[in-house]
């Protein structure tokens, strides 16, 4: 089972309903991403453990959300891909 880490270098602020991921990558210009709740809760469950699996991000969404395995497993898939594409792991 693969296991992962969010880099150091992100954060996540909420203000109500809203919720800004902001990076600082070592070599780039530093960014903010405005995201949903889903994904702020999967950042902050994945900050809040530090090392975590895809297993662990789909136990969240099936527990808080109610989805089915293979819909959470999807959008934990798709999640870690985006997570991939900005840096963040």
């Amino acid at each position: 089972m693969s296991t992962y880490t969010l880099t150091s270098g992100c954060m996540l602020r909420s203000m109500g309903s809203r919720h800004l991921l902001t990076v600082f990558p070592p070599s780039e210009p530093p960014y903010a991403l405005e995201v949903n709740e889903s994904f702020a809760r999967l950042v902050s469950l994945a900050k809040a453990r530090g090392t975590f699996s895809e297993e662990d991000l789909v136990s969240l969404l099936r527990t808080d959300y109610g989805l089915d395995e293979e819909p959470a497993r999807e959008e934990v898939r798709q999640t870690l891909d985006l997570w991939k594409e900005y840096g963040l792991l």
